[in-house]
C-alpha cells in the first residue's frame, strides 16, 4: 500500500521509474523466493482494475501480489484504454493485462489473448472464470508469428519460440486472425519475436492504424533506429517510450502520428464479446 501511493504521488516517469526499480530490489530482500510456494494457486493480490485476488505461482510473481508488476504499462490502459475498445494482448502469459484490458472496455468491447504456454493458459482461463470475463475475452491458445504454419517453444520462465524447444505449438498472424475486423489497440510481450509479429500484422496496421505497446528486448534508443521498423514510420507511427531510456525490456510505446492527439511520455504515467 504505501508503494503504491508513493507511485500515485510521483508524476514525473523519471522518479516514478526509480522508486519502481527500488521497490522491486526491496521486495526481493524482505520477501526472498524460498517464503513462497512454487505451486500455481488462487492468492491475495493487488490489481490495477480493483481485483484481490489472482492465481498465479507466488513463488514466480511476487511483483504481482505486491501490486508492483510493470507500472507503467498499466497507468497507461488505465488512462487511454476506454469502453467499447478492441485490443489485442500478445503473450498474455497469466492474464494480469489482459483482465486489465477487459475491464476497461467494458461489456460493449473485447479482447483477445494470445498465449501458447500451456501452464500460463490454464492460469489465464481460471482468472478470466474469476472475475467473470471469460465472455469478453476471446483466448486464442498458440503463438504469433510472420506467416501462418507450426513451431517449437521453449517453456522456461518467460516461454518463447525457439527451434530447440520441446513443445510444438501452432502459429498464427494477427492479419489472418483478424481478417475482416479491425481494432483500436495491440500489445505485445513476445519475448524477442517483435519483429515477426508486426510483418504478420501488415495489413491490419496500414487499415486500422490501431496503437501498440511493445515489449523490445533492446536498448529503446536503437529500436527506432533499426531499418526493420522504417516502414511503420513511413505508416505514420512514432515511437514514445512508456519509462526513461537506458533501461533493456522497457517497454515502448508506438502510436500513428496523428496531430490532434496529445499522446506522449508525460501522458505514459498519469496516473460484449469477441467474435469466435
Amino acid at each position: 500500500q504505501v508503494y503504491n501511493s508513493c507511485m500515485e504521488g510521483f508524476a514525473h516517469p523519471r522518479k516514478r521509474y526509480a522508486l519502481h526499480r527500488w521497490g522491486r530490489r526491496i521486495m526481493r530482500w524482505v520477501f526472498p523466493k524460498w517464503l513462497f510456494p512454487d505451486r500455481a494457486g488462487c492468492v491475495p493480490a493487488r490489481t490495477p482494475w480493483g481485483g484481490r485476488r489472482l492465481w498465479l505461482i507466488p513463488r514466480r510473481h511476487r511483483a504481482m501480489m505486491l501490486g508492483m508488476y510493470e507500472p507503467d504499462v498499466s497507468a497507461w490502459i488505465q488512462k487511454h484504454v476506454q469502453p467499447g475498445m478492441r485490443i489485442v494482448d500478445a503473450g498474455a502469459h497469466l492474464g494480469y493485462h489482459t483482465l486489465h484490458f477487459a475491464v476497461r472496455v467494458g461489456a460493449e468491447g473485447w479482447v483477445m489473448a494470445v498465449e501458447f504456454d500451456p501452464r500460463m493458459l490454464s492460469l489465464l482461463e481460471r482468472n478470466l472464470q474469476l472475475y467473470g470475463l471469460d465472455r469478453r475475452v476471446r483466448v486464442v491458445r498458440g503463438a504469433l508469428g510472420a506467416q501462418v504454419g507450426r513451431a517449437r517453444a521453449r517453456l522456461d520462465m518467460q516461454g518463447r519460440l525457439d527451434p530447440a524447444g520441446s513443445l510444438e505449438v501452432p502459429v498464427w498472424t494477427l492479419d489472418d486472425l483478424l481478417e475482416g475486423s479491425c481494432v483500436e489497440g495491440i500489445k505485445l510481450d513476445v519475448e524477442g519475436a517483435e519483429w515477426d509479429v508486426l510483418q504478420g500484422a501488415r495489413r491490419i496496421l496500414q487499415r486500422c492504424r490501431p496503437w501498440l505497446i511493445v515489449a523490445f528486448h533492446d536498448f529503446p534508443e536503437r529500436v527506432v533506429q533499426r531499418k526493420e521498423y522504417r516502414w511503420l514510420l513511413e505508416l505514420g507511427y512514432r515511437f514514445t517510450p512508456l519509462s526513461p531510456p537506458g533501461e533493456e525490456l522497457r517497454w515502448l510505446g508506438m502510436w500513428q502520428g496523428d496531430e490532434r492527439r496529445t499522446w506522449g511520455q508525460s501522458d505514459a504515467t498519469d496516473c460484449g464479446n469477441p467474435d469466435s
